[in-house]
């Protein structure tokens, strides 16, 4: 009994690794008690005989940065998508706050109540918001320029309704002005007369009113 166990202990320590020696398998090598065995490479491995081991290989590495590199730039396409999109919200929401504020120091609320308590005039003014009079005139093209002169300048203009009227937008007015011209809107709002030009309302939007 004694003889066997101490000649366990000479092979346990005399066992030799053979997964030592060079390219003794073409993939993992597993040492075992007197003896070895070999695996195949894992997938998308292939054995490497100079660095004796399973290696990633190159088609699987191209595959993989080409996936990265997908990713990557749809990664950055949508974060510039959200971006735009983000920056274009913010700036229709400055927009619309500035037109508001516009409104309400032009006395944008004076002028409708005014018009509303008109129960006499038959076709009263309107107050228009700027898009529609940005729509009527192409952004206040160029080219729709009838008139100009050193209190503004007049386009042409053609209202959803398919009606073309002039469209003033004076380059300067005065605050302390504001309260006369919206009694004088409402007061010509009311004149029909075939020698006067028809007034269909304005816009108070703008820093000056149109």
């Amino acid at each position: 009994m004694l003889f066997t166990s101490l000649m366990h202990k000479i092979l346990l320590i005399s066992d030799i690794n053979e997964c030592l020696q060079p390219n003794i398998c073409k993939g993992n090598c597993h040492n075992i008690e007197g003896s070895f065995y070999c695996t195949e490479c894992p997938r998308n491995t292939e054995y490497d005989l100079d660095k004796m081991q399973c290696t990633t290989t190159k088609q699987h590495i191209l595959l993989s940065g080409i996936i990265i590199g997908l990713c990557a730039g749809f990664g950055i396409l949508a974060l510039s998508f959200s971006a735009t999109f983000l920056i274009r919200r913010w700036n229709t929401n400055v927009q619309r706050q500035l037109r508001k504020n516009y409104f309400q120091r032009n006395h944008g609320l004076l002028l409708e109540s005014l018009i509303s308590s008109d129960e006499s005039a038959n076709d009263k003014a309107k107050i228009f918001s700027l898009q529609e009079l940005e729509k009527a005139t192409d952004n206040f093209d160029r080219a729709r320029i009838i008139g100009s002169g050193g209190h503004g300048t007049v386009y042409k203009g053609i209202l959803s309704d398919q009606r073309v009227v002039a469209i003033k937008r004076p380059k300067v007015i005065e605050q302390a002005e504001i309260t006369q011209f919206i009694n004088e809107v409402a007061i010509l709002s009311q004149i029909n007369h075939r020698n006067i030009v028809k007034l269909f309302g304005c816009c108070l939007e703008t820093e000056v009113p149109l």
